[in-house]
């Protein structure tokens, strides 16, 4: 299974493929260019559209991840703070 920034990197690449071979197609008449830029404006839109949701939502659970960790870092700095003797580690 490819981690969510692969898929993010994938998704970019292949929405940029489409737009090109979908003026490649223009390119060799088999497109009106008027379709064809339609065409490459959806590939791109449904590409970046994809991409944004995906990042709100990972950005969301980057936020969570850095705060819980650095909750975590402040407690123990605090123990280790603390002469040897009164040093209870919470997990």
């Amino acid at each position: 299974m490819p981690n969510p920034y692969e898929s993010l990197h994938v998704i970019k690449n292949a929405s940029t493929q489409i737009a090109e071979h979908i003026e490649h197609l223009e390119s060799v008449g088999l497109l009106a260019p008027g379709v064809a830029k339609v065409h490459k404006l959806m590939a791109r839109q449904l590409g970046s559209a994809a991409n944004q949701s995906a990042m709100l939502n990972l950005a969301q659970q980057e936020m969570k991840t850095a705060s819980t960790s650095e909750k975590a870092r402040l407690r123990l700095q605090e123990v280790l703070a603390k002469p040897a003797r009164k040093r209870k580690i919470k997990p």
